[in-house]
């Protein structure tokens, strides 16, 4: 009966802070037989996701990722906010049965969580740009205005806030292209069904050198605003921000 109850709620990662998982941890589960270590085992293997990496072959094991489960200080340093133990049946010394855990050395990048290190660049997993790939559609261009910018704020020495869109540079590889790093413009715009998005583009514009480049930004950061859809005489900056936003909602009203 307990087993069909679970089986009908979502799995989750296996966590520390449960008590079943503390159980297993400390060796805290006794039953008279293997059999009924065995039915046990094969509950927790239905209540929690297993890991896709390892897992048992034969019903008397299985895998899974531990949040907060035996990490280290170096652990910790590198990210690890996990660890994948392999669960078991286990005689004890009076002759019954209980269920263990031991801790399997698997790589930080096979980790279904984990600290991302901050780096110089942001790439695609990076969650604004995550809703940029997926259209994201806002409501409230406030919003979509607090995502561009925060990304900005998050990656400053290679974003430029300009007027109704980002300059920064992404950690991208392409097939054929030695150099992983591209430079994008990322640009606020609204759609026809209503509400907002943030639209990207390879920024193709070629610079000389570092210095050249840099000039060249601060030439676009200056510069007037483009035509670009409804959002022509929106000029992003944090000064005009709320009359910029108002003029755009008039603007389209008033095309509609």
């Amino acid at each position: 009966m307990e087993q069909s109850t679970e089986k009908t709620k979502k799995k989750n990662l296996a966590n520390i802070k449960s008590p079943i998982i503390q159980a297993v941890i400390n060796q805290t589960y006794v039953f008279p037989n293997k059999s009924a270590a065995l039915d046990k085992l094969s509950y927790i293997g239905d209540r929690f996701i297993r890991s896709s990496l390892t897992n048992d072959l034969d019903g008397t094991s299985c895998v899974l990722w531990i949040r907060g489960y035996d990490i280290s200080p170096e652990e910790q340093e590198g990210g690890y906010v996990g660890n994948y133990a392999l669960i078991g049946v286990e005689l004890t010394k009076d002759k019954k049965y209980t269920l263990s855990a031991s801790k399997l050395p698997i790589e930080l990048e096979k980790h279904p969580q984990r600290i991302r290190k901050k780096s110089k660049h942001p790439d695609w997993g990076y969650w604004v740009l995550r809703r940029v790939q997926k259209n994201w559609r806002y409501e409230d261009i406030n919003d979509a205005y607090s995502d561009l910018m925060q990304l900005a704020q998050d990656y400053p020495d290679v974003s430029i806030p300009s007027q109704n869109k980002v300059f920064t540079i992404i950690y991208h590889k392409r097939e054929g292209v030695e150099n992983p790093l591209m430079r994008i413009i990322l640009e606020l715009d609204s759609l026809s069904e209503g509400g907002f998005t943030i639209r990207w583009q390879e920024n193709t514009y070629q610079r000389k050198d570092e210095k050249a480049s840099k000039k060249a930004e601060k030439i676009e950061e200056n510069a007037p605003p483009q035509q670009v859809g409804r959002f022509t005489s929106m000029v992003m900056v944090k000064q005009n921000k709320r009359k910029n936003i108002a003029d755009m909602v008039q603007k389209n009203q008033d095309e509609a």
